[in-house]
C-alpha cells in the first residue's frame, strides 16, 4: 500500500473478499484482538461518535482525527495518479459527498491509491511516530459508495502487519449502495492497534467513485 511514507506494507490486487462474499461468511479468520507481547500499546480508546464524515458541510474533516486524504504511491516509485474533491448530492439525497478519481499505474507491483483516515494523528506526520486507536468494542465500518462499477478495496492498517494486510472489496455501482465491513471477520486485523483506514483502487486504468456517510459503530 505504502500510502503514508512508503512504509505500510504491500497489498495483492487479488485478495480482496467482495462484500458478497464477507456477507456469506466466505473471509477468512476473525480480527485479532491483542498483538503480540512485545507489540506496540493498545491504542487509545474509540470515541463513542458513530459518525466520521457526512461531507455535507463542505470539508472532508472527520469528527476525530485526521480527516479523509488522497494518497499516490509516487513515494514508492508508482506512477498512479488521485485526487478527490467534495461533490453536490450525496447518498439519501443528502447535501454532499467525496469523491476519488484518478489512475492506478503499472510502475510498480501491487500499485494501490485511495482516500484515507488517520484516527489518532501525532503532532508530527511520519507513519512511524502516528498513533492508533482502539475500535475492539465496534462491529462494523459502514458507508455509502457509487461509481463507474469497478471493484474497490477497503484496507485496514495496524502499526506492525506481517503479509497481506486486512482488506475488503465492494463494487462501486451507478446507484448508491451501502457497504458494510464487518469489523470482527477481517483476516489479521488487531482492532486494538488501528493505524489507518483507506479505500481506494488496486486496478490498473483509470477510476471513478464516491464515499457518503463513513460510520463506524
Amino acid at each position: 500500500t505504502g500510502v503514508l511514507g512508503g512504509n505500510a506494507p504491500q497489498a495483492k490486487a487479488d485478495t480482496a473478499a467482495t462484500s458478497k462474499d464477507a456477507t456469506e461468511g466466505n473471509t477468512a479468520t476473525a480480527a485479532t484482538d491483542a498483538a503480540a507481547p512485545s507489540g506496540p500499546p493498545v491504542g487509545v480508546a474509540a470515541p463513542d461518535t458513530v459518525l466520521l464524515a457526512d461531507f455535507d458541510n463542505g470539508s472532508e474533516m472527520t469528527s476525530y482525527g485526521l480527516g479523509f486524504g488522497s494518497r499516490d504511491d509516487k513515494d514508492r516509485g508508482g506512477n498512479s495518479t488521485i485526487s478527490q474533491k467534495l461533490v453536490e448530492g450525496g447518498a439519501r439525497n443528502s447535501r454532499g459527498a467525496l469523491e476519488v478519481t484518478g489512475t492506478v499505474g503499472t510502475a510498480i507491483p501491487y500499485a494501490f491509491v485511495g482516500t484515507s483516515f488517520i484516527p489518532n494523528p501525532a503532532e508530527v506526520t511520519e507513519w512511524d511516530k502516528m498513533g492508533t486507536m482502539d475500535y475492539s468494542n465496534k462491529k462494523t465500518l459502514s458507508f455509502f459508495a457509487r461509481g463507474d462499477g469497478h471493484t474497490y478495496t477497503v484496507m485496514i492498517l495496524n502499526p506492525v502487519i506481517q503479509g497481506i494486510p486486512p482488506m475488503y472489496g465492494f463494487v462501486a455501482g451507478p446507484e448508491w449502495t451501502e457497504v458494510r465491513v464487518p469489523l470482527h471477520n477481517l483476516a489479521g486485523l488487531d482492532l486494538q492497534r488501528v493505524k489507518l483506514i483507506s479505500i481506494g483502487a488496486n486496478t490498473p486504468g483509470p477510476f471513478s467513485f464516491a464515499i457518503d456517510d463513513v460510520r463506524i459503530e
